[in-house]
C-alpha cells in the first residue's frame, strides 16, 4: 500500500515490480487506485483528442503550463500502466485474472455525479511546454492501449468511476470516492453471490440513484 507523499513514480515502478517477481501463474492480482486523474498531453500522437489519462500523483502540478520545464514525471499515464500490467498479465498467464479499480477522474465507464460534488481529479489537461523533446525521450513505452482479450495473458477486468472524458465524484458525507465505497458495500452484501456482471450492476445502480 502507497499513500499520499509516497505515490511517486519510481515508488510505484518498484511496487509493480517487487509484485511481478512474486506472482505465479493462474495467480489473481488485484489493483485499486484512489486518488487524483486527470487528462495529459498526448506524447505518441496516438490519441484522436491529443490527450492521454494519467493518475495525478501527490506532487503532480495541476496546471502544467505554470510548471517550467515540467516532463510529465509526476504524472502516470495509462501508457506506463500499461507496460506494467501487461508483464503482470503474461507472468500470471492464460488462467490467471487481474482485477483493477480506478477511482479518479478520467478513467472510464460509470456514471458521474453531480456539479456541486468534490471532484477526484479536474477537468484541465496538462500540457507542457517542450512536448517534441520529451516524446523522443519517452517514445518507448508510450503510443499503447489495453488489448483486454489475448488468451496468452491473464483475463482482464476494470472497474472505473468515470468515462475517460469525465469527472469523478465523491461522496460529501464521508469524503470517500463514490466508487470505492459502493465496490466495498457490493462486496460485502454480495459476498458469495458477488460476480463480475451483479457487482457492476450494484455499483452502477447504487451510483446513479445517489446522484
Amino acid at each position: 500500500m502507497l499513500l499520499d507523499s509516497q505515490v511517486v513514480t519510481d515508488t510505484v515502478n518498484a511496487a509493480f515490480d517487487s509484485i511481478i517477481n512474486k506472482l505465479n501463474q493462474g495467480d489473481i492480482f488485484f489493483f485499486q487506485y484512489c486518488g487524483h486523474g486527470q487528462q495529459v498531453e498526448d506524447l505518441s500522437n496516438d490519441e484522436a483528442d491529443g490527450l492521454d489519462e494519467a493518475f495525478a500523483f501527490y506532487y503532480a502540478p495541476k496546471v502544467c503550463e505554470k510548471a517550467k520545464g515540467y516532463t510529465l514525471d509526476k504524472h502516470y499515464t495509462d501508457d506506463q500502466l500499461k507496460i506494467k500490467i501487461d508483464a503482470i498479465r503474461k507472468k500470471l498467464g492464460p488462467n490467471g485474472q487481474v482485477i483493477m479499480v480506478v477511482d479518479a477522474c478520467h478513467s472510464g465507464t460509470i456514471e458521474k455525479g453531480t456539479d456541486d460534488e468534490v471532484v477526484r481529479g479536474t477537468g484541465l489537461a496538462c500540457r507542457v511546454t517542450d512536448a517534441a523533446k520529451i516524446r523522443n525521450k519517452n517514445s518507448g513505452g508510450f503510443g499503447l492501449d489495453f488489448d483486454v482479450i489475448d488468451q496468452n495473458m491473464a483475463k482482464f477486468y476494470v472497474f472505473s468511476a468515470c468515462r475517460a472524458h469525465e469527472l469523478a465524484y465523491e461522496l460529501k458525507e464521508n469524503s470517500t470516492g463514490a466508487l470505492s465505497y459502493y465496490f466495498a458495500e457490493g462486496m460485502e452484501k454480495l459476498r458469495g453471490k458477488a460476480s463480475f456482471n451483479n457487482l457492476y450492476s450494484y455499483i452502477d445502480g447504487k451510483i446513479k440513484y445517489r446522484f
